[in-house]
């Protein structure tokens, strides 16, 4: 067994390192030293044609039995080069709903929406405001967005800055108490 791993960092590769089978890395050039693994190999991953042609050329005679990842920057070439190799992997379209929130946001609410927060695209107005009027403030966030960039707490309507009311604006109902944030893939 051969487990591609797309854009570990070192955490990363120390916690995959007792999995069973061949493990090789996949890096972004410069990108910090990883810990033990059968092979570390370096390329421009975010570029498609680019990671594809290495997938054809390097991956595919390594045989993988999976491409994965477990870091944002990482998912979508991973379910990329999988889907190209035919190998075990996220497909692409997951990848993409979980990348967008306002689509996960519209996933959850019809399958689980006792995990769910109200929420409103940006874009709707009518459905902003409804947010606003039952809970006061709002968290704003990037539809696309990552690592927490640009996600701000809105105290009101009022306050809500006319940059934030686009379809690239997802508001979700500020819920008091811990946070927890997890990252999957």
């Amino acid at each position: 067994m051969t487990l591609v791993l797309v854009g570990a960092n070192p955490t990363v590769a120390k916690d995959v390192e007792s999995l069973p089978g061949r493990l090789v890395h996949v890096q972004l050039p410069g990108a910090p030293a990883l810990g033990c693994a059968d092979q570390v190999l370096a390329v421009n991953f975010r570029d498609p044609p680019t990671f594809l042609a290495f997938a054809d050329e390097v991956l595919r005679p390594l045989a993988p039995t999976a491409i994965v990842s477990l870091t944002e920057l990482g998912m979508e070439p991973a379910a990329m080069a999988a889907q190209h190799l035919g190998v075990t992997g996220v497909t692409p379209a997951v990848v993409c709903a979980t990348r967008d929130k306002l689509t996960m946001r519209r996933i959850l609410e019809r399958s689980a929406p006792h995990l769910n927060p109200a929420f409103a695209a940006g874009d709707d107005a009518p459905a902003v405001a409804r947010l606003f009027a039952s809970y006061g403030r709002a968290v704003a966030k990037p539809v696309d967005g990552v690592g927490s960039t640009a996600v701000a707490l809105i105290e009101g309507i009022g306050t809500l800055p006319p940059d934030r009311r686009t379809s690239a604006t997802l508001f979700e109902q500020f819920a008091e108490g811990r946070e927890y944030s997890v990252e999957a893939s």
